[in-house]
């Protein structure tokens, strides 16, 4: 008989934004700049917004992943934490 292993841990997502005022090109040095402080900012509150999560703290990032869709930054996060009894 096949024995279910069960996972340790439990999985949640959220997303981020940021969107500059007027449209820029992340091509050039200024798009690259806000880029750069936007992602950070965000990045920086990361242990403060995770804490303020309905499902409770314990919390840890798994990975994330940067896009910009139509000039707006979007930070996707996946986090885990051991699956609680």
């Amino acid at each position: 008989m096949e024995q279910k292993i069960e996972h340790p841990w439990e999985y949640t997502h959220m997303v981020q934004f940021a969107t500059p005022k007027v449209k820029l090109d992340y091509s050039t040095k200024e798009g690259q700049q806000f880029l750069i402080r936007a992602s950070g900012t965000i990045f920086k509150k990361l242990p403060e917004i995770i804490d303020r999560l309905p499902s409770g703290g314990g919390w840890q990032v798994s990975s994330h992943n940067i896009i910009v869709i139509d000039g707006t930054i979007m930070i996707s996060i996946l986090l885990q934490r051991p699956k609680r009894a």
